[in-house]
């Protein structure tokens, strides 16, 4: 009875162990630190502290970012529609009006 006590508490205190250094450095792998140190004690540890980081937690909290450049400029003009709809900035000027010097030939902008 008394060795069942000692292993139960030997379990605890190894997979709490485990469960620190699977934590360490933002790998993220406290759960697979703890099963790791309470079954396999100080072996357990050193599997963990040699796993690579957990990534699903980052795919999770990750931001989307647009990856091509007809996406980021069709994701700042719906950033800019949304600032007009809410009224926050004021309407822009119309464009000058284009007229054309002298002779014809070469389109150019009056400034009002």
């Amino acid at each position: 009875m008394e060795i069942m006590v000692l292993l139960i508490i030997w379990a605890c205190v190894c997979g709490a162990i485990g469960m620190f250094i699977g934590d360490l450095g933002d790998k993220h792998n406290g759960k697979t630190g703890l099963a790791l140190g309470a079954v396999l004690g100080p072996i357990g540890w050193i599997v963990v502290a040699v796993l690579p980081p957990d990534n699903t937690t980052e795919v999770k909290t990750k931001v989307f970012q647009p990856e091509t450049d007809t996406q980021r400029k069709i994701a700042h003009l719906e950033a800019q529609i949304a600032e007009l709809k809410r009224g926050t900035k004021p309407a822009a000027k119309p464009p000058a009006r284009m007229s054309y010097d002298d002779n014809g030939q070469i389109p150019t902008y009056k400034l009002d």
